[in-house]
C-alpha cells in the first residue's frame, strides 16, 4: 500500500517513505514458478510543484498481455492498451475493472487485486499462493518484515531512499530521486501547530472521530507520515488529508466504523453532479454496466460519492436510470458516444438512446490515419495548415500567400466550408480589427479580438483582457476545459490558446499576433481571409461564391461580418495606403535586420520559414508607428512565434537593452518556457500540458503557475468541473441554483441558491447572476421576455414592448414602442428607434443616440417634468421615471426595459408580465404579432 507523499506499507507491514518522482516497480512476481500467473505493477510519481514533495501520478498494471493504466490525469477512467475506457471493463473474461469507493479496482481471476483512487492512495493485494514470490517497493511477502527492504540486487536497504532508487525502472523528463537537496523539516513551533486537529492531530486524539480504530490499526506510523508530509509541504495544500484518508480506508477494510471526520473546512470531498459524499457506502455500487456487485468485490463500508436517488453510476457520472449507456465487447460507453471498436477504424459504432450499439462501415479520409490520440482511437489527420495574422495586419495564409489588408471591421479569418457529407466539425474564426492609434489619421489596424464559434459555443479573446475569455457571453477565468476536452483554453508563453479536440488551434497574444492552425483533413474545406487550404497559392483570394479576385479590398470586403452599431472602415488599397519615407526606411531596415541575419539567433529557422516578408513587414510597421520600439519588438516576436509554433528552436534574442520582455511579479523571461512548468496542484488535470516551447515569463523559484500567472502555493486557484476559481471567488451555476466558492484549502464548496420571485437567472455584462426581471431585445433579434423565455424576431415592424395597462394605478401612464428593422448585409433584426410615450410627452431615441422630445432635439443629460430623466452612461442612453420604469438603449442596439415591483403585475405588452410563466403557443414572433403598434403601420400590415 502506498499513500500520501508517498509512504509505503509493505505486504509484511514494514513502513517507510520515498519521494522519488520517476517510475518504480511497486509489486511484481519474481518467482520462476510456472504455477503462478505473472503480473507487474509500476508506479509513476509526480513532483507536487514545491520541488520537495511528490504524489502518485499513475499506476500501470501488466497482466495477460494487457497494459492497464490508472492515471490521475483522467479521473474516473482507465487506459487499456492506450485507449481510454469508462468503467466497468471486462478483459478476456479474466480481468474485471470497476469503481469501488473512490478507487478504480483491477481484479484478476487468480486473486490479485490492485486499486488506485486517481490521487494519492494505491494498494496491491495478493493471495497466499504468492507468498515469498514477490519483489518491488511492496516487499517480498514472506511474513518477515525484517527483510522487506530488499533491493533489486538482493541486498537489504537501510533507508527508504536507497530502497526506492534500487527499484527505479524508468525515468521521465525532470524526475528526481527524492528531495532536491535536504528535505525540509519542521521547527519546534511548526510541529506544535501541525499536531493540532487542523492537521494531524486526529491520529492522536483519543476522543476524536478515528479513535475507535486505534486498537485495531496502530496510528503511530500514520501520524509520523502525516507530520512528515505536512512539514514537507510547509503546511500548505491538503497533505494531511491523503494520510488520514489512507488510515480511514485501512480501518474500514478491517471492519472498523469510524465517525465523520471530514467537514467543509477540513478535507472536504468534492463529488460530481447528482451525487453526495458518504463516509460509509457499499464498496460495490450498482452501475449501468453492472447492476449487481462483481464476484469477489469487497462490499464492506467505504468512503464514496453516492448517486442521488433516481440516479445510477454511468462510467464516471451519475445519470438518470433511463440515460444508461451500453456494454460492448467488455467495454462501457456513454449514451450517444461514438467509437471505433477495432485497430483499423473500418467500423464506427454508436451507443444509441435505446441502449443498443449500432455499427456501420467507415474509412479514414485523405490525410487521415487510424491511430490512438489522447486515449481515443479514430481517424486523425496528419499534417496541418497554419495561417499567421500579425501587425498591420499582415496575412500569411494556409497556402503561404502573403498580403496586407488594413480594414478595421470584423472579418471571417477562417471557416469550415463545403463540409457537407463529411465527418468534419464546422467552425468559424472571426477577427475584429481596430486602429493602431485611435486618434491617428493613418489607415492601419491591428487585431482587437478573436472569436471562435464551434460545438455550439462562442468564445471571444479580447485585446489586453488579461486572464479571461468570454464564453457564450460569460466572462470566465483561464484556463477552461469544456466538455471533457472538446475545447481547452489556456496560456502558452505570451499567447492565449484555444484548442479543440479535432485539431483546430487558435493562438492570440492579446496585442498583435493571431495564429490559426487547422488539421490536414480540412484541405480544400476552408474559406475566409486565411484562404482555402488547397496547397495552391494562386487561388487564395476566393470569394464566398467560389470566384476568385485579385483585388485585396474586394477580397476583404467579401468576408466582412456585419455588426450592428459598430462604426468601422475597410482600410486602404493600392496607392491610397501610406508608404514609408525612404530616408526613414534605411534606419528601420537596420533595426529589423536581425530577422535576416544568417549568423543571428534565427539562422536555423530561416531555412524553414523565409524571413523576408517578416523583414519587410517589420520595416513597414515600425515606420508607420514612427519608430515605436514596441512595434519593432512585436514584429520580431511574430517571426519567433511562428518558428516556435512548428517546433523550431530559437536562440535568446532579447537583451536588457534590445526588446527586453517586461515580466509581471514573481516571474522572469525565458526564450523557451514550458506550458506547465511549476504548476499549481490540479492545473495539469484541467489542461493537457504540451511539450511545446514558447517564449514568455516563467515562474521564479518558490512560485507556481496558476494558469495565467505565478503565485505562492497558498494563492493557487481551485480547479473543478472544467473551471478555474480564484481563492475566495464564488461562481453561480448555469441555473443559478448553486453557488460554488473556492476555499484556501484548494477545495470548491457549493451551497444551494435560488433567485427571488421577481428575478431571473441570466448573464449581464459578462456575469451570471439573479437579476431583476428585465425584458431585453438584443441586436440581431434575440428577444427575452420578463419570464426568461427567449426567441428570435423575424419580421420587421413597430411593437408595443411595454405599457401600463392597469388604469387604477395612481401613477403616470407610459408606453414603450420599439421600431425593429432588418439591418446589415445579413438582414438581422435590430432596434433602430425607441419611442416612449407619457401622458403629455413623447421621447424618441434613434440608433445614433439622437434624442427628441415631442419632435424637438433634446440635449443630454436632461431632467424633465414628473421627474423623468434621460442620461448617457457607457454608450447607453438611460431613461427613468419616478414610478420605476427604466428604458436603456445602447449603441450596440440592445434595448432593455425594467419596472418596479409595484408595477410588476400592472403592465402588459410584448415583454409580458414580470412574474408570468404563461406564454402563447406559436413562438416569440407569434406573440409579437399580437402586439404590433397600430399607429406605426408598415407596408406589410
Amino acid at each position: 500500500m502506498t499513500y500520501g507523499d508517498p509512504n509505503y506499507i509493505t505486504f509484511d507491514g514494514e513502513q517507510y517513505n520515498f519521494r522519488g518522482s520517476c517510475v518504480y516497480q511497486m509489486a511484481s512476481v519474481c518467482s520462476k514458478s510456472v504455477n503462478l500467473e505473472p503480473f507487474d505493477v509500476l508506479v509513476q510519481n509526480d513532483v507536487n510543484g514545491n520541488l520537495f514533495g511528490t504524489n502518485i501520478k499513475l499506476i500501470e498494471v501488466k497482466v495477460y498481455g494487457q497494459t492497464i493504466i490508472i492515471s490521475s490525469e483522467y479521473p474516473g477512467l482507465v487506459t487499456i492498451n492506450g485507449e481510454l475506457s469508462f468503467l466497468p471493463v471486462i478483459l478476456l473474461d479474466k480481468v474485471l475493472i470497476y469503481i469501488s469507493g473512490f478507487s478504480a479496482t483491477i481484479q484478476t481471476d487468480f486473486g490479485v487485486i490492485i486499486s488506485y483512487d486517481w490521487s494519492s492512495l494505491a494498494a496491491v493485494t495478493v493471495p497466499k499462493t504468492y507468498e515469498g514470490a514477490m519483489c518491488g517497493m511492496c516487499g517480498n511477502y514472506n511474513s518477515n518484515p525484517k527483510d522487506d527492504m530488499q533491493m533489486s540486487d538482493g541486498k537489504i536497504a537501510t533507508t527508504g531512499q536507497e530502497m526506492g532508487q534500487s527499484w527505479r525502472v524508468a525515468e521521465t523528463p525532470g524526475c528526481v530521486q527524492g528531495c532536491n537537496g535536504p528535505c525540509p523539516s519542521c521547527s519546534f513551533f511548526q510541529k506544535i501547530w501541525y499536531e493540532s486537529d487542523r492537521y494531524c492531530g486526529l491520529l492522536k486524539d483519543d476522543h476524536g472521530p478515528l479513535s475507535s480504530c486505534f486498537s485495531k490499526v496502530d496510528p503511530t506510523e500514520f501520524y509520523q507520515s502525516c507530520m512528515n508530509d505536512v512539514c514537507l509541504n510547509k503546511g500548505e495544500g491538503r497533505a494531511q488529508c491523503s494520510v488520514l484518508a489512507a488510515y480511514v480506508a485501512l480501518c474500514q477494510k478491517n471492519g472498523v466504523q469510524v465517525s465523520e471526520w471530514r467537514s467543509r473546512s477540513f478535507c472536504d470531498k468534492q463529488c460530481p453532479a447528482n451525487s453526495q459524499y458518504s463516509l460509509c457506502a457499499s464498496g460495490c455500487p450498482a452501475t449501468c454496466g453492472n447492476l449487481s456487485p462483481p464476484v469477489g468485490c469487497d462490499t464492506s463500508c467505504q468512503e464514496s460519492c453516492v448517486c442521488d436517488k433516481g440516479f445510477i453510476l454511468s462510467g464516471n457520472k451519475c445519470v438518470p436510470f433511463n440515460k444508461c449507456g451500453c456494454m460492448f465487447n467488455g467495454m462501457y460507453y456513454h449514451l450517444g458516444q461514438t467509437f471505433s471498436p477495432n485497430a483499423t477504424c473500418d467500423v464506427e459504432c454508436k451507443c444509441t438512446d435505446d441502449g443498443r450499439v449500432l455499427c456501420s462501415k467507415l474509412s479514414c479520409a485523405a490525410h487521415e490515419k487510424c491511430e490512438i490520440r489522447n486515449g481515443v482511437r479514430g481517424c486523425y489527420p496528419f499534417g496541418n495548415g497554419i495561417c499567421s495574422i500579425y501587425g498591420d495586419p499582415h496575412y500569411n495564409t494556409f497556402d503561404n500567400t502573403t498580403y496586407d489588408f488594413q480594414g478595421t471591421c470584423t472579418y471571417v479569418a477562417a471557416k469550415a466550408c463545403h463540409i457537407e457529407g463529411s465527418h468534419l466539425t464546422p467552425f468559424t474564426v472571426v477577427v475584429e480589427n481596430e486602429r493602431w492609434y485611435p486618434q491617428s489619421s493613418q489607415k492601419v489596424s491591428v487585431a482587437k479580438l478573436v472569436a471562435l464559434e464551434v460545438y455550439g459555443n462562442t468564445l471571444i479573446l479580447r485585446r489586453n483582457q488579461i486572464g479571461f475569455i468570454m464564453i457564450n457571453g460569460l466572462i470566465t477565468n483561464l484556463p477552461v476545459n469544456i466538455n471533457d476536452g472538446q475545447i481547452q483554453v489556456y496560456q502558452e508563453g505570451n499567447f492565449y490558446v484555444i484548442k479543440t479536440d479535432f485539431g483546430l488551434t487558435i493562438k492570440y497574444d492579446l496585442v498583435y499576433h493571431v495564429i490559426i492552425t487547422v488539421p490536414s483533413n480540412y484541405e480544400g474545406k476552408t474559406c475566409g481571409l486565411c484562404g482555402n487550404f488547397n496547397y495552391n497559392a494562386n487561388d487564395d483570394f476566393q470569394l464566398p461564391d467560389g470566384k476568385t479576385t485579385k483585388d485585396l479590398l474586394t477580397f476583404g470586403l467579401a468576408w466582412k461580418v456585419s455588426v450592428s452599431g459598430v462604426v468601422c472602415d475597410d482600410g486602404c488599397s493600392g496607392d491610397i495606403c501610406p508608404n514609408c519615407d525612404e530616408k526613414k526606411k534605411a534606419r528601420f531596415q537596420g533595426e529589423c535586420e536581425i530577422l535576416i541575419n544568417p549568423e543571428g539567433p534565427f539562422s536555423y529557422c530561416q531555412k524553414i520559414i523565409d524571413p523576408n516578408s517578416y523583414f519587410r513587414d517589420c520595416v513597414y510597421d515600425t515606420c508607420m508607428s514612427d519608430g515605436d520600439n514596441k512595434m519593432l519588438c512585436h514584429s520580431i516576436a511574430a517571426y519567433v512565434a511562428d518558428c516556435q509554433n512548428i517546433g523550431i528552436e530559437i536562440k535568446n534574442w532579447r537583451t536588457p537593452t534590445f526588446c527586453p520582455l517586461p515580466c509581471p511579479a514573481n516571474t522572469h523571461y525565458e526564450v523557451c518556457q514550458g506550458t506547465c512548468s511549476s504548476p499549481c496542484p490540479g492545473l495539469s488535470h484541467m489542461i493537457k500540458c504540451t511539450a511545446s516551447c514558447n517564449e514568455g515569463c516563467a515562474c521564479n523559484s518558490g512560485y507556481f503557475f496558476n494558469g495565467t500567472g505565478c503565485v505562492t502555493l497558498d494563492q493557487c486557484s481551485c480547479y473543478a468541473d472544467g473551471l478555474t476559481y480564484k481563492i475566495g471567488e464564488s461562481v453561480i451555476s448555469e441555473d443559478c441554483r448553486k453557488t460554488c466558492t473556492c476555499q484556501a484549502s484548494g477545495a470548491v464548496v457549493c451551497k444551494l441558491a435560488e433567485c427571488k420571485a421577481d428575478e431571473t437567472c441570466q448573464i449581464r455584462n459578462g456575469k451570471r447572476g439573479c437579476y431583476k426581471n428585465q425584458c431585453l431585445l438584443k441586436s440581431g433579434g434575440d428577444f427575452t421576455l420578463f419570464n426568461g423565455i427567449s426567441g428570435d424576431i423575424t419580421i420587421k415592424g413597430s411593437y408595443n414592448i411595454l405599457e401600463l395597462c392597469d388604469q387604477t394605478v395612481l401613477t403616470e401612464w407610459f408606453r414603450v414602442v420599439a421600431d425593429v428593422q432588418m439591418c446589415g448585409q445579413a438582414g438581422d433584426a435590430s432596434v433602430v428607434a425607441v419611442h416612449t410615450f407619457f401622458e403629455d410627452m413623447l421621447i424618441t431615441i434613434n440608433n445614433h443616440h439622437d434624442v427628441w422630445l415631442n419632435g424637438r432635439p433634446l440635449s443630454l443629460p436632461a431632467v424633465l417634468k414628473n421627474e423623468i430623466s434621460v442620461t448617457v452612461s457607457d454608450q447607453t442612453v438611460i431613461m427613468k421615471n419616478k414610478s420605476g420604469l427604466i428604458v436603456s438603449y445602447s449603441l450596440s442596439l440592445d434595448l432593455g426595459v425594467t419596472v418596479s415591483d409595484e408595477l410588476s403585475d400592472k403592465v402588459c405588452g410584448a415583454c409580458g408580465k414580470v412574474n408570468s410563466t404563461i406564454r402563447k403557443s406559436g413562438g416569440i414572433q407569434t406573440d409579437l404579432d399580437s402586439w404590433r403598434a397600430p399607429d406605426f403601420p408598415t407596408c406589410l400590415v
